[in-house]
């Protein structure tokens, strides 16, 4: 019997639902050759599709190198390296593997622009998924990958000289661990990015980190801690996205939870979708978190106005990807 690999769009589309699910439907494998790979349309379509809610439109499908590819095809084909790491291809029922979170985002990084890869990735090391049908957008499902883990992946595909690893690793450098929305990722993207690419230079801040209150704190909010957003550990400043739309029912609880991270040391301010939008105002955002992380700010760094609002205009576009396992949206 013949093996179904998927990779590319669809593999990143199944490792989230996946991921949703309690990883049951996909687990790690140790397959790391394409020798039993499905090459014909004939052969793929004869898996149960239907079993993982997949079609052939649009199905990125792995095939040896040596495999010919029909141009007529709703399939879309690609033809994989002689020999994976260890850790690239995650196993389903039926003789259908999928690529690992790592092994997608390494392939995607040949078909995704910049920014659509990084908030991806982000993705991947966070704790969330797009879901329109939630009440916020996106529902909270464990990470698919760390960085630390994406960061070994990278350099073995490197090693054996595996296409699209060397930027993989690269690109990877602009990620951190630990989103739980994607206002979040962008913010952080944006604030750390470096400023010959249209960034502002700023440090990494730690994403969604806990600090534990103590007894007053406790009392005023009812919790046993906060997470920051973005958090500064050094500075002990942190930085809370407050979405899109004023939310004036929620007011109460942020200033209570600020008054209380004060208390405990921590200043907090809240960053808006118009202050993220808009490079002049996130420039004062930067300048500050730069003034409190004791860097020095360097305006002559700066690319021009323009180009730093090209990139923020880029980088908030959703962008939707139409895939075998239905729409991928970063």
């Amino acid at each position: 019997m013949s093996l179904l690999f998927l990779g590319f769009q669809t593999a990143a589309v199944l490792a989230e639902r996946n991921a949703r699910r309690g990883f049951k439907d996909f687990l790690p494998s140790n397959v790391v050759l394409l020798s039993q790979a499905s090459r014909s349309r004939t052969e793929i379509i004869s898996h149960d599709l239907s079993e993982y809610g997949l079609t052939d439109r649009g199905l990125d499908v792995i095939v040896p190198r040596d495999a010919s590819r029909d141009p007529r095809s709703p399939l879309r084909y690609h033809r994989g390296h002689p020999l994976f790491p260890s850790g690239s291809f995650l196993r389903g029922r039926g003789g259908i593997f999928i690529a690992s979170p790592a092994l997608s985002l390494l392939q995607l990084s040949l078909a995704l622009d910049e920014c659509s890869w990084l908030k991806l990735a982000y993705r991947f090391t966070g704790t969330f998924s797009l879901d329109e049908s939630a009440e916020d957008g996106i529902v909270e499902r464990p990470p698919l990958a760390s960085t630390q883990e994406l960061e070994a992946y990278f350099s073995s595909a490197a090693e054996i000289g595996i296409r699209g690893a060397r930027r993989s690793c690269r690109l990877l450098r602009q990620v951190r661990n630990g989103s739980a929305s994607p206002m979040e990722s962008e913010l952080e993207i944006a604030l750390s990015r470096p400023r010959p690419m249209s960034g502002y230079g700023c440090v990494h801040a730690t994403l969604n980190d806990q600090i534990r209150y103590d007894e007053l704190a406790r009392n005023l909010t009812g919790h046993l801690f906060a997470r920051i957003d973005l958090h500064y550990q050094q500075a002990r400043y942190g930085l809370e996205y407050s979405g899109r739309l004023p939310h004036q029912w929620q007011v109460p609880e942020d200033v209570t939870r600020q008054n209380a991270l004060a208390h405990m040391g921590e200043e907090t301010d809240f960053v808006t979708y118009r202050q993220l939008s808009d490079a002049r105002e996130l420039e004062l955002v930067a300048r500050k978190v730069t003034r409190k992380t004791r860097r020095t700010w360097r305006e002559n760094l700066l690319l021009p106005l323009e180009q730093r609002q090209a990139f923020l205009d880029e980088l908030l576009r959703e962008k939707e990807f139409e895939t075998g396992a239905g729409v991928l949206r970063v």
